[in-house]
């Protein structure tokens, strides 16, 4: 392929976009090291199917037209655009879950946020904590947009708080799905002067995904009822994925996670690296063959 002129992570990746069958992501590169990870367009449309499945059909119910081919309106509290994991899951619900509307896709803002700029935060981030901010080498060019990052993300609370107040009165009563992470939602839930339940749900066809871990935060008891009482919904569906492997892990009524069959979980000792046994109840660190 030609990267010819490419200067930057986002431009190299948007070259792999228009001459390859590939739909690259990045990592977060919260570690101070960027992952970068191959991925097909052709699975990702297969892997939106399947979300439609397991959000909008009911284990051991015929599924009607609507939850066949689900058209909502998508709210979605984050960039509309990015070459991180769950950044590229936007284009994918728009394609997916709106019916192509683009008017149906609510973003927090609008426009892309630039791999290069994460990886420099997350770089910065990792220098500071090690006391070597000294000694770290930028690209003048990134670290001109350093000032434009920082100011975006703080400002976020607030026009996170001003987005869902929009979404509850643009929606009311619509069928929509969101996709949020746990911590946050808990946050935001339980700020609230009242437990008032949201009125932006349509309650029963609604769809509420959450999942990717509590990253560290502490929850109160009973958190997810908090969550869904303020949403107004019957039911939160849980999943657990990462961007290093192709599948989402969806949880049952059960709350037991069900590994894709074309995904091989392991166990494995913290010190050695070696499997556990399969067997009993057993903790370790996960590991993931992906076919």
């Amino acid at each position: 392929m030609d990267v010819t002129g490419c200067e930057s992570i986002d431009e190299w990746i948007e070259a792999l976009d228009a001459q390859t069958p590939l739909e690259v992501i990045t990592s977060s590169g919260t570690t101070g090291t960027i992952s970068i990870i191959p991925k097909e367009k052709a699975g990702a449309i297969q892997g939106m199917e399947l979300w439609k499945m397991f959000l909008f059909q009911r284990f051991g119910q015929e599924p009607t037209p609507e939850q066949l081919d689900p058209q909502v309106d998508v709210i979605w509290p984050n960039y509309a655009k990015g070459k991180l994991g769950h950044l590229r899951i936007a284009d994918m619900l728009k394609r997916s879950f709106t019916g192509g509307d683009e008017s149906r896709f609510h973003a927090l803002y609008s426009e892309e946020v630039s791999a290069d700029l994460m990886f420099l935060a997350s770089k910065l981030r990792r220098a500071a904590s090690r006391g070597e901010l000294d000694r770290v080498q930028i690209d003048p060019k990134l670290l001109a947009r350093k000032g434009e990052f920082e100011a975006m993300e703080a400002r976020r609370p607030a026009e996170m708080a001003a987005f869902f107040e929009r979404c509850t009165k643009q929606l009311a009563g619509k069928r929509v799905f969101m996709n949020r992470r746990l911590s946050p939602d808990v946050r935001a839930c339980s700020g609230r002067p009242q437990a008032r339940r949201s009125r932006t749900c349509s309650r029963r066809t609604s769809a509420i995904l959450t999942g990717g871990g509590l990253k560290g935060f502490v929850l109160p008891e009973g958190y997810m009822d908090v969550i869904q009482e303020f949403l107004g919904v019957d039911r939160i569906q849980e999943g657990y994925g990462m961007s290093e492997i192709s599948a989402f892990h969806w949880a049952c009524d059960e709350q037991h996670y069900h590994v894709q069959p074309w995904v091989i979980p392991y166990l494995l000792d913290p010190d050695t690296s070696k499997p556990l046994p399969r067997e009993g109840v057993v903790t370790g660190r996960a590991a993931f063959y992906d076919f």
